[in-house]
């Protein structure tokens, strides 16, 4: 009799094991942390991050240095300057890295604000933005990198090594990623992002200047293209005069 008891415990001890560790995940669980963000936040810091983790980094630096722009006076760009450990295949990882998760943030700003399939689909400005940045982060992989991924890219395990696209195909995924920006940049939108980290104070009155910046890199990009393209000077040319910045600030 006393052996069938302890056969009997043995059997629900289990059970009542799963039971009080549901009850403690449960309790455990952060009720207050979100699992959605909405497209206005992501966007305030994708232009964060694009000004701190692509634009003031080691990319614009040792560019700097190898073109003499400025010198290298100490650590990495001392070696930068006399072309010291250039060679190494990590050089540029953090960079690398850094860069495609600012292009991952994006990708979730425009899936989130996708006409059809999105949850925000009338977040135009967002999305209109999320194009300019896009658009500038790949063109800053494509320049530093030659061929870079692109189209199997941001997929997470999906496609776990996505194939590198030559420049000649992202180039004009770039012009179209502006195109876009300025189209949904001139529509009404229901979604506003509000702090403005790139031009200062909101979205709301910075309107115009994303329109230019979309213009003006298109006029940047064209530029690049003129020993390939016929049309380039004429088209950035056109770009420029629609971007038309009145100064420096």
């Amino acid at each position: 009799m006393k052996i069938n008891r302890i056969l009997l415990l043995a059997a629900f001890t289990p059970f009542l094991f799963s039971c009080s560790e549901d009850v403690m995940d449960d309790i455990n669980k952060e009720k207050n942390e979100t699992t959605e963000m909405s497209a206005d936040y992501i966007i305030t810091d994708c232009g964060l991050k694009t000004a701190f983790e692509t634009t003031g980094t080691d990319i614009a630096w040792y560019s700097s240095v190898y073109i003499e722009h400025s010198a290298g006076t100490w650590g990495q760009h001392a070696s930068a300057d006399t072309r010291t450990g250039q060679t190494s295949s990590s050089l540029m990882n953090n960079n690398w890295n850094s860069l495609y998760d600012v292009l991952k943030n994006l990708k979730f700003v425009l899936d989130k604000t996708d006409p059809i399939n999105g949850t925000e689909p009338n977040n135009r400005w967002a999305r209109g933005i999320a194009y300019v940045l896009t658009a500038y982060n790949l063109a800053v992989a494509t320049d530093m990198w030659g061929e870079v991924p692109w189209t199997e890219a941001l997929q997470g395990t999906v496609i776990m090594q996505p194939k590198y696209d030559k420049q000649s195909d992202i180039y004009p995924k770039i012009f179209a990623m502006l195109d876009s920006a300025i189209a949904n940049l001139n529509l009404a939108t229901t979604g506003l992002p509000s702090v403005d980290y790139i031009y200062g104070g909101t979205f709301a009155n910075n309107k115009a200047s994303w329109i230019r910046a979309a213009n003006s890199l298109k006029a940047r990009y064209w530029m690049r293209l003129s020993n390939r393209n016929t049309n380039a000077a004429a088209n950035a040319l056109a770009a420029i005069n629609a971007g038309a910045f009145t100064s420096a600030a």
